[in-house]
């Protein structure tokens, strides 16, 4: 049994394709689950056991009522051993191949549905997997391929041993070197009639660190770029005239690549986030021992590399787009602090106003919304703004406190925007009460701490 294990878009699917390819040509026999399918990662573990054998009888036309045979969280476990072996037998005794495409999405932590992330479902379902294959080593094996071998990497699970703790061995898939890249260009090439500068090959290694992808997208970028004479010379100059616009056009796939980082493996994406944008001696202090497997995830995918004790991300192209996207300070100065508060502050005060200002008068009319914005200001000043329009009204004489108060006061029609009121309240109020980028005085790492976690929940409701 083994893993396979890449960044997004390497082309895993790919490989396992071409390994049921393969097992067709020698008549071999095997099932195909991809557990992104909300069909799969929706059902109860009990439930994709019998899913499993309802694909194996589908698939290979077996005379064999399933429909007989309860599968619920009594007996599924012993009724998938008796089903899997008349299987077995009407194959000919041939072994099954069991594979498992985005094998995040039925594992703990990791899946999108509660009772494969938070509940017990991952280890009765292996447990079930293990117990069979233990006794029956001939009759199944099993591949499960994903971006990260996390869930075989848990010794336990809620006090309970992971049953596929080290059973399965991660094999990372690799990025493409410049002979691999070489290969990949010439054959787009000489079907879109281009004939690639050799230096090309080893500037879209270190670009965009030969991940096939990425570079399949270039190469269409650059088809599109030069001349529609065909067959044309594409010289490095040509390729790096328009690297800036190849680089915007493809942050949009660079997110989509890294964002399972993001989203399923934070620890792993922060560590890239600090790489690229405070650099190695900040990467180092924040490692730590208790990193070193998220270092060994980060080298097999090949997006980082050590040379000489330094660390380097190895795609240009995601060095951009994490400083491009990263609330983290270049340095810890002072200044720093202050400038990044302010400006995030600035952004949210002015999306504040655009929401309140937009809701309002959709929903109330041009005069009844006047009212309301009106009574966050003290009755005898309300005079002081006749004849000022209402959209500059709250564009230019409403504080920050006074944007909460609306908020506050009006909260069924802001409800579905921010949800949780207590904590609308108490994050607007941090956020006033630590103006430091209004003052002098010294900012504290755990108050910029606080403005941070603060500051991020109400961006995360309003951009």
């Amino acid at each position: 049994m083994w893993s396979l294990t890449g960044l997004r878009k390497i082309g895993k699917t790919s490989v396992l394709y071409a390994l049921m390819r393969t097992i067709d040509s020698k008549d071999g026999k095997y099932i195909f689950i991809d557990c992104q399918n909300p069909s799969i990662h929706g059902l109860r573990w009990y439930e994709l056991l019998k899913t499993l054998i309802e694909k194996l009888i589908e698939k290979y036309e077996i005379n064999l009522g399933a429909s007989e045979y309860i599968f619920d969280e009594k007996t599924a476990a012993t009724n998938f051993e008796k089903v899997m072996l008349k299987i077995f037998a009407e194959l000919n005794h041939k072994r099954i191949l069991l594979i498992f495409d985005e094998i995040e999405m039925i594992s703990i932590d990791t899946s999108s549905s509660e009772h494969w992330k938070s509940d017990l479902d991952f280890v009765y379902f292996w447990q079930t997997i293990r117990a069979f294959y233990q006794v029956h080593q001939n009759e199944i094996c099993f591949i499960v391929a994903g971006v990260n071998p996390h869930c075989v990497e848990l010794a336990s699970i809620k006090g309970i041993d992971n049953p596929i703790f080290s059973m399965i061995n991660p094999v990372y898939l690799d990025l493409f070197g410049v002979d691999d890249v070489k290969n990949m260009v010439n054959s787009i090439g000489k079907y879109m009639g281009l004939d690639f500068d050799e230096q090309i090959y080893s500037k879209l290694v270190d670009d965009y660190g030969g991940h096939p992808f990425l570079i399949r997208h270039i190469c269409s970028l650059i088809n599109k770029s030069v001349s529609l004479d065909r067959p044309v010379k594409v010289s490095k100059y040509d390729y790096l005239r328009e690297k800036i616009n190849y680089d915007i056009a493809i942050s949009k796939y660079i997110e989509q690549i890294i964002q399972v980082l993001k989203i399923s493996y934070p620890d792993e994406y922060s560590l890239l986030e600090t790489l690229a944008v405070q650099g190695n001696e900040a990467f180092q202090k924040k490692l730590g021992f208790k990193n070193l497997s998220t270092i060994h995830h980060l080298t097999g995918y090949g997006v980082l590399k050590k040379h000489r004790e330094t660390y380097f991300i190895t795609i240009e192209a995601l060095t951009k787009y994490l400083k491009t996207n990263s609330d983290l300070l270049i340095d810890e100065s002072m200044e720093s602090k202050r400038t990044a508060i302010s400006k995030r502050r600035n952004t949210v005060e002015i999306e504040l106003r655009k929401i309140i200002y937009t809701v309002f008068i959709t929903k109330y009319g041009k005069a009844e919304a006047r009212e309301k914005i009106l009574k966050a200001k003290k009755t005898e000043d309300r005079k002081k703004f006749e004849g000022i329009q209402t959209k500059e009204l709250m564009e230019e004489v409403y504080y920050f406190p006074e944007l909460k108060v609306l908020i506050d006061k009006n909260w069924d029609d802001f409800s579905r925007v921010f949800e949780d009121k207590a904590k609308f309240n108490l994050n607007m109020d941090i956020i006033n009460a630590y103006r430091v980028d209004a003052h002098a005085k010294k900012i504290e790492d755990d108050d910029y701490l606080m403005i941070n976690i603060a500051l991020k929940w109400i961006e995360g409701c309003i951009l």
